[in-house]
């Protein structure tokens, strides 16, 4: 697992070929006060991964979190 990447205040890059899985899409989360939305949830095999990485940029993966 790579390090997250927090591409602006709010949006961290957290899953994608050199971040989780190589057959991953580049996977974002957007930060909101109550919710997150995450674009390009990735192929499946990087859920924990994934997971961990959003932990890792401090969002708690337990918001409402709004596939998109």
């Amino acid at each position: 697992m790579a390090e997250t990447d927090v591409t602006a205040r709010g949006v961290c890059l957290v899953g994608g070929p050199q971040i989780s899985h190589a057959e991953d899409a580049i996977s974002s989360v957007v930060d909101f006060d109550s919710d997150a939305v995450m674009i390009d949830c990735g192929a499946g095999r990087s859920l924990p991964t994934i997971l961990a990485n959003i932990e890792g940029a401090g969002i708690d993966p337990r918001k409402k979190v709004r596939i998109q």
